[in-house]
């Protein structure tokens, strides 16, 4: 499975224990050279995302941005991208999802990692919900109705 990875997925895996899952999930990641040089910097994450660009996240260039109101360029070369390669988008703007949706894209929260894991059997139920916590405790946010239907579906899981 093909994934396109906006910039707050990949600063959400490297704030949590996410990153360390990527591996075990029999996805490819893939980003824009623009989100990549968004997630560079000094920051305490930076030295889990170098290691995430060296082992796993693939840069690949993409054509010309897609231009729509409220939505940043980051989202906008990802959209393209997903476009692109026929990919799943992973972001959690709501702007760049509702552009991807209309434009016929699968779109997934950074969530989706946690259930990937799941069914990969790469982590427990409770080990998600853990993994939930921290994603939030990260900064990470969803509306309160979201983050319900999330921990139902996780506690409902398998």
């Amino acid at each position: 499975m093909k994934l396109v990875l906006d910039s707050t997925p990949i600063i959400h895996c490297a704030k949590t224990r996410l990153h360390s899952l990527l591996e075990k999930l029999d996805v490819e990641l893939l980003t824009t050279p623009l989100v990549r040089r968004e997630v560079s910097g000094d920051f305490a994450e930076s030295p889990v995302i170098e290691r995430l660009f060296k082992e796993k996240i693939r840069v690949v260039p993409n054509r010309t941005l897609l231009k729509s109101r409220g939505l940043h360029d980051g989202e906008a070369s990802c959209i393209t991208l997903a476009e692109e390669k026929d990919a799943v988008l992973v972001c959690d703007d709501r702007v760049g999802r509702a552009v991807a949706k209309a434009k016929g894209l699968k779109v997934v929260h950074s969530t989706f990692f946690l259930f990937r894991a799941l069914e990969k059997r790469a982590i427990t139920r409770r080990e998600a919900e853990d993994l939930l916590e921290e994603l939030t405790a990260s900064g990470w946010h969803c509306d309160s109705e979201t983050l319900a239907r999330l921990y139902n579906a996780l506690r409902n899981y398998g």
